[in-house]
């Protein structure tokens, strides 16, 4: 996909009908807030998310958005409550990997509250949509074995398990299958 082409869809916000939910480019100054600092360095927020590792600071979550913005191989979007358009969560879409039209997926719901009110499966929804609109054949998505609504999540948006890599990652201080 030709740099044009991305830019386009880097300033569009998606949308689909029935939905309580749309996904947004993220505005750094606008959309990095306290709130969304709290939720990366809250450890039940991020028990199953590579964010745990750090401690966040507003200038870091920043800086990340920022290169998110500007990158040509991800896509980063807030996920947003319809009715109050109110920032809940991200998903991202990358790294993309052009010249093999695959990608990986990452995301989170940063509202305690609003987890288990399938707003996950349809950001992955509205993620696949996009992903399909600039050319990507394969989403790939690893996850955690013990966090099981990721994995209903996926399942919901037709994700089929290809393979397990044991003891992959590390859960409190355990090895775990990935």
């Amino acid at each position: 996909m030709k740099k044009k082409e991305r830019n386009k869809y880097k300033k569009k916000n998606l949308l689909l009908t029935n939905s309580e939910i749309f996904l947004k480019k993220l505005n750094p100054e606008k959309d990095v807030t306290n709130k969304y600092k709290s939720w990366l360095n809250d450890k039940k927020i991020t028990q199953y998310i590579e964010q745990k590792f750090k401690k966040h600071s507003i200038k870091d979550i920043k800086k990340f958005v920022i290169k998110k913005n500007n990158s040509k191989d991800e896509f980063l979007f807030g996920i947003f409550l319809k009715v109050k358009n109110i920032h809940i969560g991200n998903i991202k879409l990358g790294p993309i990997k052009w010249n093999h039209k695959s990608a990986e997926i990452s995301y989170f719901i940063g509202e305690n509250k609003l987890h288990s009110k399938n707003y996950v499966s349809e950001a992955i929804r509205k993620i696949l949509i996009f992903a399909k609109k600039i050319k990507i054949k394969k989403i790939n998505e690893g996850f955690y074995s013990i966090n099981k609504g990721s994995e209903r999540a996926l399942k919901k948006n037709g994700f089929k398990l290809e393979g397990i890599l044991k003891s992959q990652l590390i859960h409190k201080k355990k090895g775990l299958i990935q």
